[in-house]
């Protein structure tokens, strides 16, 4: 999982900082999902003040282990905790959720919808102007390309993206 600060416009698209939080791996799925809620509601409160309201953007989930129910299962969970939280703790900042597919990511950031790991990371660190030094991990990478595709989606709706309001 990785976070997204970008300043939007009609026609500008630019990555103002990025983090990939790290929850503890000895833990249960319900412990984790509660921790990354923790992790990514201080990240926002530090980093956002300047720069509200702000819509949410999150890549839908893909658990292979898990088959499409397990996944399912992780995603309403998460993004259950993660509506509700941001509704009591953000709610006057927050414009929308967008929820957008991982193929959709993909393709809006790459151009093709099943690139690889590298694929991403190369063109988010190269859509982001970053330098070679300060590559993102593949979790930031995913996130530069979710924050990508739902400013994409807000100029003319693609497929794979859906939104909703807090």
């Amino acid at each position: 999982m990785g976070l997204v600060l970008a300043k939007c416009t009609d026609r500008k698209f630019e990555v103002v900082k990025y983090y990939t939080p790290r929850s503890p791996v000895d833990v249960s799925w319900w412990e984790k999902t509660h921790d990354l809620k923790i992790m990514i509601h201080n990240w926002i409160e530090e980093n956002t003040k300047e720069h509200r309201p702000f819509d949410l953007a999150i890549e839908e989930p893909f658990v292979p282990n898990f088959g499409r129910v397990g996944a399912y299962g992780l995603q309403n969970r998460f993004i259950g905790m993660l509506y509700t939280f941001m509704r009591y703790n953000f709610r006057e900042d927050v414009g929308k959720i967008v929820l957008v597919n991982p193929r959709t990511v993909k393709l809006q950031l790459t151009g093709k919808g099943n690139a690889t790991k590298d694929d991403m990371v190369r063109a988010a660190t190269k859509f982001a102007r970053l330098p070679r030094d300060r590559m993102p991990r593949e979790a930031a990478a995913d996130a530069i390309g979710v924050a990508y595709a739902a400013w994409e989606n807000a100029r003319q709706r693609i497929k794979g993206v859906q939104e909703f309001d807090l």
